[in-house]
């Protein structure tokens, strides 16, 4: 019987085959040492160049191997590997079914592969990294203006150093993320650093380290430090805000972007209704804030609740706990309340775009974590504790984003009426997408007006900030 010869597309398929017939797969689980995505691309570029060449000019010739008398029915059935159902109907017709082509037989293996590899991945560990990068470039037209401050304006992000703000370029973020899995990813850590964001003296280096298990579904469970329930912007992490700046509400001068160590149960998307899900979680928490050791017996509870409907989310957010200062008997209550609303529609005026509104409310306690009052914001008599919400508004058409903010804060809670109480903050902002939103360059304007002690109003001179954003 004259064979033809194996052409090269030949000894690929053939060796892809054993390959996947013989492959070790406990051993290639526990090395860890094989880039499995990596193979899998090198497979599927395999495929377009077979596509591409077309189909082989001759058949391939299958063996026929020797079986003993009686036995050649079954050995002919096992000697083809994969064998295709006929079809019902073609069985009635008496058809011969089609052989499978050689780019059919290819993709097949593809496909049982890349099972294979998914229940691979899934019984050892993964690592991943991610980075936020920004740096920062401010113009401030009244040097009275403070970062961080609480004297006149706190609008700008407070984190960074209090101090005059000058015309000045920073870098504000170099957040470094490792997170993975492991246990069939039922269990998952995050560790996140930022060298850049705090002076390394303040013990701020370290942001979250944190385990989650999730025993069931919708049930996850979290022990260590990271951002506890809390408002809708104060959850939000730095790379999605929609300003460059937090509002004063949702800032760590307000009542939000908090970090403590906690034990939490939570779980997201939990169905509820048709369209509708919620998200839920409780916590304990120390209450001494980032890095820094229990003071008291007192654990302090953040809870938070939301719901969403398609592209509409509704929530609200709640923490009370006491607080200590060092050589105090008495501790002070740190209490917050807060209600959030979200709505996002897609393809607006155009298939590329989206309009999305956003608003939140919050009241509570000025009180620091070491139990002691925000100096410059001691409550009034009679107030019942600092109050403040903000609105905004943002349009995107394909990588172009503008939006707009108006927010007012009061943090003596004397109902935004009495002089010197109080202070309207209005951004605009411009935001430029590349490279996938990986490469964010974005404008802000912003506008504070306080009230004037004497009467009326006084403008606080306006910002003008610019940013660059990185992200992978």
């Amino acid at each position: 019987m004259k064979s033809h010869p194996m052409n090269l597309k030949d000894c690929r398929k053939w060796a892809g085959l054993f390959v996947l017939a013989f492959l070790p797969t406990g051993a290639w689980a526990q090395s860890g040492n094989v880039d499995v995505e990596k193979y899998q691309d090198d497979l599927a570029h395999d495929i377009e160049r077979l596509k591409a060449q077309g189909p082989a000019s001759a058949p391939v010739a299958t063996p026929t191997p020797k079986v003993k008398a009686g036995k050649k029915k079954s050995a002919e059935k096992s000697a083809e590997p994969n064998p295709t159902p006929v079809p019902e109907k073609e069985k009635k017709a008496g058809k011969t079914p089609k052989k499978p082509t050689e780019l059919e037989e290819v993709n097949a293996l593809l496909a049982q592969l890349s099972q294979k590899v998914g229940s691979l991945e899934g019984q050892g560990a993964s690592f991943k990294f991610g980075l936020l990068l920004q740096g920062r470039g401010s113009i401030n037209d009244n040097p009275t203006v403070k970062v961080g401050g609480n004297t006149v304006y706190e609008g700008l992000d407070d984190s960074v150093t209090p101090g005059l703000v000058s015309d000045q370029v920073f870098f504000r973020r170099a957040e470094m993320k490792f997170y993975g899995g492991f246990s069939n990813n039922s269990i998952q850590y995050v560790v996140m650093i930022d060298p850049v964001g705090v002076p390394a003296a303040t013990k701020n280096l370290v942001q979250d380290y944190f385990l989650t298990a999730s025993p069931v579904k919708y049930v996850d469970l979290t022990i260590g430090q990271t951002k506890y329930p809390q408002g809708l912007e104060g959850r939000t992490s730095s790379a999605k805000l929609d300003f460059i700046n937090r509002t004063a509400l949702g800032s760590s001068n307000g009542f939000g972007d908090q970090r403590d160590l906690l034990v939490q149960v939570s779980g997201t998307k939990v169905p509820l209704a048709q369209d509708i899900t919620f998200d839920y979680a409780l916590a304990a928490v120390n209450g001494q804030g980032r890095n820094n050791p229990e003071n008291n017996n007192n654990k302090d509870g953040a809870a938070r609740l939301g719901f969403q409907y398609k592209g509409l989310w509704i929530g609200a957010s709640a923490y009370d706990g006491l607080e200590q200062a060092a050589g105090v008997t008495t501790p002070l209550e740190m209490w917050r309340i807060g209600a959030e609303a979200q709505a996002v529609l897609e393809n607006v005026l155009t298939p590329k775009d989206n309009l999305k509104f956003q608003a939140e409310w919050g009241q509570g306690s000025l009180i620091n974590e070491n139990g002691t009052t925000k100096a410059a914001f001691t409550a009034a008599s009679g107030a019942t504790g600092a109050c403040g919400f903000y609105t905004e508004g943002l349009y995107r058409v394909s990588n172009t984003r503008v939006g707009a903010r108006y927010e007012l804060w009061d943090p003596r809670d004397l109902g935004f009426s009495s002089p010197g109480s109080y202070q309207n903050i209005l951004t605009l902002g411009l935001d430029q997408y590349f490279s996938d939103d990986h490469l964010r360059v974005s404008a802000d304007w912003i506008h504070p007006i306080l009230d004037n002690p004497a009467g009326g109003t006084l403008t606080v001179g306006e910002v003008a900030e610019t940013q660059v954003q990185l992200t992978f």
